[in-house]
């Protein structure tokens, strides 16, 4: 049973495409302080000819929650393949002083039941244990969904946590403003639930990270059956220090012999695109988790490690194109960019459409379905439509062609992480890029945040530059790669602005308490 609903603007939503609609579940919603269980639904067969995108923010329905597993903001989703399932585990419950009574729950949207799954028993560390903001992905090859990163709520103060080595991470713990601890370490490992058994393992594995990670964006990629993680932060407990962590490389997982490794990305030399999965868009950011960044939208391509700046348009009487704490789902050749902080630093509650048909030549489109007719122009797929004549950056032109789209195995960066939904599109968890000047050192402190919406971060946090692969970035011409992440989710109201900005990558972190904070 669904009830129309007019959604109000919000962040820290987690949306993911299943049975030709698009699902949005939790997060935090403008004017509740509180984190908010809400799950709603988009049908995208409503608009069946090629109409104004716009006719669709109308159009979204509630679904009401039988059971009460608690409100949560910034869980970790992931869509099941066979593509009615949703599950969610984890998040950050800053109304309450215990833990989640279901860490992982699902919902399915064929029967429209929901169902509490066994969570990570993690015996060493405390049994279960609710962790939000870190990033999990489909893993088709396993027919499983992997874990890692995050960090932990509703900790003793102080506590530690224990290898599987038997050795002891300590100094790991902080106090959030609304008195909850808790501990910068989520999944350590690699953390596999197996679908077929509805059960948890930590596969064994090599060359492990050996910081704590959070707020990371995971991409799996179906040729290499590698998992590629970018972004976010990682806290060094010897020093007590988070950094963010820079965009000139990526931690990757290689899931057929457990094998970690770090691989350096540069720019700008992109090669012609072919529709292999090879390619993963990054889109939206901040470059002081107020503001959405003017650099927002890139491509990577895989085969290379390189990165692609993209110009866009947005089209006329929409919100600004730049965004942050937002979520983005890939239907076909079209990806929605949801909900977000613009700009301005006003939430919004509307949508973008973006026409990934040509990824040399991404572009925002008026319509939705696409018109097959249409190409793309000045970063616009609607040839009839108007711009804004505000908008600044280098215009792109494409002549589109079958051989040149984003793949299924393609990946959108936004605000938190990405993880594939089975094989016909793309969730995307919230991320926003904070973009470092050559040679600068950043410091990142906490931000009270509107009512409207919840942090998942803690402290004051210094982001050192990170003394890992030095990019030389004066040789890349002007592609200006999205440097930091640090995980964030907040989302506010809709603000007719029509000016472009480009995409910075970075996952914002949040503090579940109501404000802001890079952790």
């Amino acid at each position: 049973m669904v009830d129309a609903i007019d959604v109000s603007p919000r962040s820290a939503t987690d949306c993911a495409l299943l049975s030709n609609k698009i699902y949005c579940y939790g997060g935090s919603v403008m004017g509740d302080i509180s984190n908010n269980d809400a799950l709603i639904v988009l049908d995208m067969a409503k608009n069946k000819d090629t109409t104004s995108y716009q006719s669709l923010n109308s159009q979204w329905d509630s679904i009401p929650i039988a059971m009460n597993f608690g409100k949560r903001s910034v869980p970790q989703v992931a869509s099941m393949p066979d593509g009615k399932r949703l599950l969610i585990y984890g998040g950050y419950n800053s109304d309450a002083t215990t833990k989640l009574s279901s860490q992982t729950i699902a919902y399915n949207t064929e029967t429209d039941v929901w169902e509490s799954l066994p969570s990570f028993n993690d015996a060493g560390n405390g049994g279960d244990r609710q962790i939000y903001n870190g990033s999990s992905v489909l893993v088709p090859n396993l027919n499983g969904i992997g874990f890692y990163g995050g960090c932990e709520e509703h900790v003793q103060i102080g506590s530690d946590y224990t290898l599987s080595s038997g050795t002891k991470l300590s100094n790991l713990t902080f106090t959030n403003t609304d008195g909850i601890v808790n501990s910068y370490v989520g999944f350590y490992y690699f953390t596999f639930f197996d679908l077929n058994l509805n059960t948890w393992t930590i596969p064994q594995q090599y060359n492990a990270p050996l910081n704590e990670h959070a707020a990371l964006t995971a991409t799996y990629h179906p040729n290499s059956k590698k998992i590629i993680y970018m972004g976010g932060a990682h806290y060094d407990s010897s020093s007590s220090t988070l950094y963010t962590t820079d965009l000139n490389h990526s931690m990757i997982f290689d899931t057929t012999n457990g094998e970690w490794s770090k691989q350096n990305l540069t720019g700008p030399n992109y090669p012609k695109p072919l529709p292999d999965g090879d390619t993963i868009l990054l889109y939206g950011g901040t470059a002081n988790g107020r503001n959405a960044t003017t650099d927002y939208c890139y491509i990577l391509y895989i085969p290379n490690m390189t990165w692609s700046r993209q110009s866009l348009i947005a089209p006329l009487g929409t919100s600004s194109g730049p965004r942050y704490q937002h979520s983005a789902v890939l239907v076909n050749n079209t990806v929605f960019i949801l909900f977000g902080t613009d700009k301005d630093a006003n939430p919004t509650s509307d949508l973008l459409v973006l026409d990934v048909r040509n990824v040399s030549a991404i572009a925002f489109s008026s319509k939705y379905p696409l018109d097959s007719t249409t190409a793309s122009n000045n970063g616009t797929s609607d040839s009839s439509s108007t711009t804004n004549s505000n908008d600044s950056g280098n215009k792109t032109s494409a002549n589109y062609g079958n051989e040149n789209h984003l793949s299924n195995g393609a990946v959108i960066g936004i605000a938190v992480g990405c993880s594939i939904v089975g094989i016909v599109g793309i969730s995307i968890l919230i991320f926003f890029i904070i973009r470092r000047k050559k040679g600068e050192n950043q410091q990142i402190t906490a931000h009270q945040q509107n009512n409207e919406g919840s942090s998942l971060n803690h402290n004051d946090v210094t982001a050192a530059k990170e003394p890992m692969m030095e990019v030389d970035w004066d040789k890349i011409e002007k592609i200006d790669p999205p440097h930091e992440f640090l995980s964030y989710d907040v989302i506010k109201p809709s603000n007719i602005d029509n000016t472009i900005f480009s995409p910075d990558v970075s996952l914002p972190v949040e503090k579940p308490d109501g404000s802001k904070s890079l952790k």
